[in-house]
């Protein structure tokens, strides 16, 4: 089976479901009006993308000074010159979360919407393909029951996976179904692996994906809003402690478990800067810390969340086409 065939196989599904439903809208289209008009005033530059608190909108960071003017989001990322922006819009039966992918030039290509509120976004390596989570019911994750929804769309081909909800997934080997299952955070190492959280009930699992054969098996118990390292030998995530969520980093190999020196609790998916230090954000600021456990907390960004590392020179396999195919 090619991966085409398994991508239309598993999709197929969630599909059928989602259009009988007919609770949700995909647009492609070249962009126009304001965003588009001003498309040239914010062309990322800089080594930090984040969303700067004051004005809800995409800001590049280089050298301590940051420069602001991208599209209005919730939620950002970007790799390879791809750019992911989630924001919540207003929806005849609630919220709806809206995704708006940009370009490095940033043009406007693919706008698609869902019920929900967003909450995680992530672009793989290649920014060829795209993943982002959001609250169906305008829960969140301090809750003691939530429901998710987590979509992906590959830019090159125009596939979309509307929830992960239908992948096969083996906990501990075994193959697991359950009522409430819920996935979120997702961090990808390729355009066909990734890793990501799993709850049920109380339980929550650090899963390793394939797109491609649509399967999900358990990697560790208790991680949350995985983070993959830049040398794909670790995760760094969200440790449930005490009822709050500290930062940690969980070794592959080992699967030893380092707390960081982060002493106050936080909710976000960290973003590694480095091999050896991570940022997230925190009290309404961007924080990073060593990833090895020493040092302490620095804040490298005030009025701001939702950080994302620039990689300059980005390198892309394909170019991104004016109006992907839906």
């Amino acid at each position: 089976m090619t991966p085409r065939t398994r991508w239309v196989a598993a999709i197929a599904g969630t599909l059928a479901l989602v259009i009988a439903a007919t609770t949700y809208t995909i647009m492609s289209r070249p962009a126009t009006g304001p965003a588009a008009q001003g498309s040239a005033r914010w062309r990322p530059a800089g080594e930090l993308l984040v969303r700067d608190t004051a004005t809800g909108r995409a800001a590049w960071i280089k050298g301590g000074v940051r420069t602001a003017g991208g599209p209005a989001c919730d939620r950002t990322y970007q790799a390879a010159g791809t750019m992911i922006c989630l924001r919540a819009v207003p929806g005849v039966a609630g919220p709806q979360t809206l995704m708006t992918l940009y370009d490095d030039e940033g043009r406007q290509f693919k706008e698609i919407r869902f019920p929900g509120v967003p909450t995680r976004a992530r672009v793989s390596p290649s920014g060829r393909v795209v993943a982002w989570t959001r609250f169906t019911l305008g829960d969140t994750y301090a809750k003691g029951t939530f429901s998710t929804r987590t979509s992906f769309y590959s830019i090159e081909t125009g596939y979309l996976v509307t929830t992960m909800e239908t992948i096969a997934l083996y906990i501990q080997g075994r193959r697991f179904t359950a009522p409430d299952l819920n996935y979120w955070g997702i961090t990808f190492v390729d355009d066909t692996f990734f890793y990501a959280t799993v709850g049920y009930g109380d339980k929550t699992w650090l899963i390793r994906g394939d797109l491609d054969q649509w399967r999900a098996d358990s990697v560790a118990p208790d991680v949350e809003c995985p983070s993959l390292s830049p040398d794909e030998r670790r995760i760094a995530y969200k440790l449930k402690a005490g009822g709050k969520w500290y930062p940690a980093v969980i070794d592959l190999a080992t699967k030893t478990v380092t707390r960081l020196a982060e002493t106050k609790p936080f909710d976000d998916q960290i973003e590694w800067l480095d091999d050896n230090t991570v940022a997230y954000g925190r009290d309404g600021g961007i924080w990073s810390v060593p990833a090895d456990g020493t040092g302490s907390p620095k804040l490298i960004a005030a009025g701001a969340s939702s950080p994302s590392r620039w990689k300059a020179d980005p390198v892309k396999a394909v170019d991104l086409p004016a109006s992907a195919p839906g």
